[in-house]
């Protein structure tokens, strides 16, 4: 498979650990999970929820803006027949 034709996820898992021994983790679907000092989950953020921006930001990534597919262009108004 080259890489061309390989499908990567959307993000690359990683982990940030803290000196106080909990740690953020970015899983491959987009989640950031917080986790305690002995692993378990304290809090966990998918990407469309508020305060994901603030945890992603820490991993270098910024939030992806959404756009809207542009649609059919107006009508162009044509002055009237006198």
């Amino acid at each position: 498979m080259t890489s061309s034709t390989h499908a990567r996820p959307p993000f690359r898992h990683r982990r940030l650990r803290h000196e106080d021994g909990t740690s953020l983790v970015l899983r491959t679907d987009g989640t950031i999970t917080a986790l305690t000092a002995q692993g378990t989950a304290d809090q966990v953020w998918a990407e469309d929820e508020p305060g994901w921006a603030d945890q992603a930001i820490r991993f270098g990534i910024r939030p992806r803006v959404s756009t809207a597919k542009p649609g059919r262009p107006d009508p162009v108004s044509r002055p009237a027949d006198r």
